[in-house]
C-alpha cells in the first residue's frame, strides 16, 4: 500500500473543494454556542445501559429549540429522545416496523413522557432484552462500533489509554466531506460525506494522538483489511487538514 499516494490524494481532493471550511467552522461555532443548554439538558436524564444516546451535527445546531438524541440498541436506533423546555418525551416513530421485525419489540410510543409507565416498560424491554448471537439485525458493524464504544468508555475496560471522543459525555459520529463507501474510490462529497466510525483520543498526557478508528466486523476478499486502512487514512488526513484550517482551534 502506498501511504503517500493515498493521503496525497485525499489532501488534493480537500484543496480542490475549499466549501468545506466555512462550514465546519460554523459547525464549530454551532458546538461552542449550544454546549451549555445541550449540557444543561443533558441533566434532566440517565442512560440506561444498553441502550446509548448518540447525537449528530444537525442536532447539535438545533439543539436550542428541541435536544433531539438518537436511542440506539447495539448500533441500532430503536427511538428518538426530544428534551424541551417543559417536557423529555420518546417517540418510535419511523421505527417501529424495524423494532417488531428485529427486536420483536411490540412497543409503539408516540412522544410519550420518558418516565411514564409505557416508556419505562419500553426501556425495560431492551435492558433485558438477549438476542441470538446470529439475530439477523443485530449483529455487524454497527453493534461491533457500539460495543467498542462502550468498552472504551467504560471501568475496568481491557483496551487501555484509549477514550472516544463525545460531545457533552453523548456518544458522537464525527462526519467528513470525503466519501468513501466504495472502498476503492474517493470522492469529494459535501455534506453527504462518510462519517468516522470511532474517533477517539489515544495515550495519556501530553502524549495523547487523536485517533481514527476504521471498524470492520468480517474480513472479506472483496474488501481486505487494507481498503479499511485506506479509508482510515483518508479520514485522518481530513482531521489533519481540519486542525490546521482557520477553524481548527475552536
Amino acid at each position: 500500500m502506498d501511504i503517500d499516494n493515498v493521503i496525497k490524494e485525499a489532501q488534493d481532493l480537500l484543496s480542490k473543494n475549499s466549501e468545506w471550511r466555512n462550514r465546519y467552522k460554523g459547525y464549530a461555532e454551532a458546538f461552542i454556542a449550544n454546549e451549555e443548554v445541550i449540557s444543561s439538558n443533558k441533566r434532566r436524564f440517565n442512560e440506561l445501559s444498553p441502550l446509548y444516546f448518540y447525537i449528530s451535527t444537525t442536532k447539535i445546531k438545533e439543539a436550542k429549540n428541541n435536544l433531539l438524541l438518537d436511542v440506539r440498541y447495539r448500533g441500532r436506533s430503536v427511538a428518538t429522545l426530544k428534551v424541551a423546555q417543559d417536557s423529555i418525551t420518546l417517540s418510535t416513530k419511523d421505527k417501529n416496523t424495524n423494532n417488531k421485525s428485529v427486536f420483536e419489540c411490540e412497543f409503539e410510543l408516540d412522544n410519550v413522557p420518558w418516565l411514564d409507565k409505557k416508556a419505562t416498560a419500553f426501556k425495560s424491554f431492551f435492558i433485558n432484552y438477549t438476542p441470538s448471537i446470529n439475530k439477523k439485525g443485530i449483529d455487524g458493524e454497527c453493534n461491533l462500533e457500539s460495543l467498542l464504544l462502550t468498552e472504551f468508555s467504560g471501568k475496568g475496560k481491557q483496551i487501555k489509554k484509549i477514550k472516544p471522543v463525545r460531545y457533552q459525555g453523548i456518544r458522537f459520529g464525527m462526519p467528513t466531506p470525503l466519501g468513501a463507501s466504495d472502498h476503492k474510490k474517493l470522492k469529494y462529497s459535501g455534506f453527504r460525506g462518510g462519517e468516522i466510525d470511532i474517533l477517539a483520543r489515544t495515550g495519556r498526557g501530553r502524549a495523547t494522538y487523536l485517533t481514527v478508528i476504521e471498524v470492520k466486523d468480517e474480513n472479506k476478499q472483496n474488501e481486505p483489511p487494507k481498503d479499511a486502512l485506506k479509508q482510515a487514512i483518508k479520514y485522518a488526513v481530513f482531521i489533519r487538514e481540519l486542525l490546521r484550517s482557520e477553524s481548527g482551534k475552536d
